[in-house]
C-alpha cells in the first residue's frame, strides 16, 4: 500500500510538471504577473506593458469597458518585454479590462485598470486654458471593435434637426485624422474599416452628413479598406474604388443624404409596385452638383420589418433604370431586420415583394428557389413545376448567368457557335457568354442541350465572378480535400475549391464532390443563390 502511494505521488508530480510546461510554452507566452496598464488623461491614452517568454512574439493589446472595445494596438517583444500605447481619448470613471495575447495564437492575459474622476485632467473636463494660454480641446474619441480579423474604428457625431424633420451632421477633419491615427496602430495585415456614426432620432425623415474633401483624401491615403456612414435611416459602406472616384471628382466638401420618401409624392405606378412598402432616396452632392455614378460599390443596409406572412427570400429592392424607365431588381439579402444591397450608383430604391410558388418544391433548397424566382433569375418549367431533381443544361445555366448580369441581351446578335441558331431562346445568352469569356464551347459547338456537370457549373460561375461581377470569392470555410479529388479535371480544380472555400458547395455525402455527375436544378439554385447572397455580405 505504501509503495502504491509513492507511485501515485510520483505520477501526480510528473503531471504537474508536464502541465506547467505545456501552459508555459503551448498556451500564453506571457510571464506571470507582468501585464500592467496606466492611463494618461492629458494624452488620452493607456500604456500597456508586459513581459513574455517568447522573444519572437507579436502582441495584441485591447482595452474594454463592459462589452465595448475602446482601443486596440500591437507591439513586438524585445528583451522579454513589450509596450504599446492605446489611443482611448478621455475615459469616464470606472473599471476597464485590459488584455493582451500573442497575435498568432494563445490565451489572453488580463488586468483591471481603474479610472477615477481624479485621474481626469481639469483642463480636459472643463476646457480651461492651459499654462500656454491656449484653449485645450477634448481629444477626439474613437472606438475600436473587431469582427473576425476585421477591425472597425468608429467616431460618433451629433446632429441637429430642422423644421422639416431632416437631421444634419458634420464630421470634422480632426475626427477622421484621429481615426486614421488609430488605423496605423492596428496589428499588421488587419483589414480596417473607418465608421462614422451619426446620432439622430430614429424617426428622422432624412439624415445629411457633411464630409470634408480633405477628410476623404486622408481616408483614401490611409490603409482603411472601407468607409461606413451609419444613420437611423440607413448604413452606407463605400469601398476603396468608390472613395477614390468620389474624392477625385469633387472640388469641395460632400454631403451624403439618406432619405425616407414620402409615399404621397410617388406616382400610382410606384405605389402599386411597392404595395405600401418603404421607398428610399440616396444622394451625394458637392458644390450643389449631384454625384450618381460612384465608380465602385456601396453596400447599403436599410431597416425593414417583414409583414405578416412575408417570406424574407421574396422581398426585393428595385431601382429605376434611367435608360429604359423600367424597374430593375437589385441583388439584396434580408437578415436581422435589415435589407442589404450593393449598388454602384445613387437614386431611389423601392422595396417590393414577389413570391413564386411551385407544387414540387420543398426541403433544403426551397429558400434558394424562392430567392431566385422572385428576382426572375431562375424560373420554373411550367404548370407550377420547378423540376428540382432534373438535370440542368448548359443553355439554362448560361441564360441564368446572363439574367444575373442585367445585360441587354438584345445587343448580342453575332452567333459564334455552329449549333446555335437565330431564334433559339438561348441564342442571345450564348452570344453574351462567348463575348464575355464565360464559355468558349468546343470545336465551334456550344452543346446547349447537354446537361452540365457539377465541376463545369463551378467553372462557369467562377468565370462569371471574375469577368462580369469583378468579385473575388471570399474564403469563409476551411479548405477540405474531396475524397474523389482525383476525378476533378485539372481545368476545374481551382474553381471547385474556390467555391468550396466560399461556402457555395460542400459536396454530396461525406466530402464527396461527384465532379462529373450532372448538376440538378436544386443544386444549381443553391450555388447561385448562396453566391449572390455572399456578394452582398462581402462588399
Amino acid at each position: 500500500m505504501k509503495r502504491n502511494d509513492n507511485v501515485l505521488k510520483k505520477t501526480i508530480y510528473f503531471l504537474l510538471v508536464l502541465s506547467l510546461t505545456v501552459s508555459m510554452f503551448c498556451g500564453t507566452v506571457f510571464a506571470a504577473g507582468t501585464l500592467a496598464a496606466s492611463y494618461n488623461p492629458s494624452a488620452g491614452a493607456v500604456t500597456v506593458t508586459g513581459g513574455s517568454f517568447d522573444s519572437s512574439a507579436n502582441i495584441i493589446a485591447e482595452i474594454w469597458y463592459g462589452t465595448n472595445m475602446k482601443a486596440m494596438g500591437h507591439a513586438a517583444v524585445s528583451g522579454g518585454a513589450f509596450a504599446t500605447s492605446l489611443n482611448t481619448g478621455v475615459l469616464a470613471s470606472g473599471s476597464y479590462k485590459v488584455r493582451a495575447a500573442d497575435l498568432n495564437g494563445g490565451e489572453y492575459v488580463e488586468t483591471i485598470l481603474n479610472v477615477s474622476a481624479t485621474n481626469v485632467s481639469n483642463d480636459i473636463k472643463t476646457g480651461n486654458t492651459n499654462s500656454g494660454g491656449q484653449e485645450t480641446s477634448p481629444p477626439v474619441i474613437v472606438q475600436q471593435s473587431r469582427n473576425g480579423n476585421t477591425a472597425t474604428i468608429s467616431t460618433t457625431i451629433a446632429s441637429t434637426v430642422d423644421a422639416s424633420g431632416a437631421a444634419h451632421a458634420s464630421v470634422t477633419l480632426a475626427q477622421i485624422s484621429s481615426a486614421i491615427d488609430a488605423v496605423g496602430k492596428t496589428p499588421p495585415n488587419t483589414p480596417v474599416v473607418i465608421a462614422i456614426k451619426v446620432e439622430a432620432s430614429a424617426d428622422a425623415r432624412s439624415v445629411e452628413t457633411a464630409i470634408p474633401k480633405s477628410a476623404l483624401n486622408s481616408i483614401c491615403s490611409s490603409a482603411a479598406i472601407r468607409l461606413t456612414v451609419s444613420t437611423p435611416v440607413a448604413d452606407m459602406t463605400f469601398d476603396r474604388a468608390s472613395l477614390k472616384k468620389i474624392a477625385g471628382d469633387i472640388t469641395a466638401d460632400v454631403k451624403l443624404t439618406a432619405s425616407r420618401v414620402d409615399p404621397s409624392t410617388l406616382s400610382e405606378t410606384d405605389r402599386n409596385m411597392t404595395g405600401g412598402r418603404p421607398v428610399y432616396d440616396f444622394s451625394l452632392t458637392s458644390n450643389n452638383s449631384g454625384i450618381s455614378e460612384l465608380g465602385g460599390n456601396v453596400t447599403v443596409s436599410i431597416p425593414y420589418v417583414l409583414k405578416a406572412g412575408e417570406d424574407a427570400n421574396a422581398v426585393l429592392i428595385y431601382h429605376m433604370n434611367s435608360a429604359t424607365g423600367k424597374p430593375e431588381p437589385v441583388i439584396c439579402s434580408y437578415a436581422n431586420g435589415k435589407l442589404t444591397f450593393v449598388t454602384n450608383h445613387f437614386s431611389k430604391f423601392y422595396i417590393s415583394y414577389k413570391k413564386e410558388t411551385f407544387a414540387d418544391v420543398s426541403g433544403w433548397y426551397s429558400g434558394y428557389v424562392t430567392y431566385l424566382a422572385a428576382r426572375g433569375i431562375m424560373n420554373g418549367s411550367g404548370n407550377q413545376q420547378f423540376a428540382p431533381q432534373a438535370a440542368i443544361t448548359r443553355a439554362e445555366v448560361l441564360k441564368i448567368l446572363a439574367n444575373m448580369s442585367g445585360a441587354d441581351l438584345a445587343k448580342y446578335t453575332v452567333l459564334p457557335f455552329t449549333d446555335v441558331k437565330k431564334g433559339d431562346w438561348y441564342a442571345p445568352a450564348a452570344a453574351w457568354g462567348y463575348e464575355n469569356g464565360i464559355t468558349a464551347g468546343s470545336g465551334g459547338r456550344f452543346d446547349p442541350a447537354v446537361n452540365i456537370t457539377r465541376q463545369d457549373l463551378s467553372v462557369m460561375l467562377s468565370r462569371y465572378s471574375e469577368k462580369i461581377a469583378k468579385y473575388s470569392l471570399p474564403k469563409t470555410s476551411k479548405v477540405i480535400t474531396f475524397t474523389d479529388d482525383n476525378m476533378i479535371s485539372d481545368y476545374a480544380k481551382t474553381a471547385v475549391y474556390s467555391m468550396q472555400q466560399a461556402g457555395i458547395i460542400s459536396g454530396r455525402g461525406t466530402n464527396i464532390f461527384s465532379p462529373r455527375e450532372n448538376a440538378t436544378r436544386a443544386e444549381a439554385s443553391k450555388m447561385i443563390a448562396v453566391y449572390l447572397q455572399g456578394m452582398v455580405k462581402t462588399y
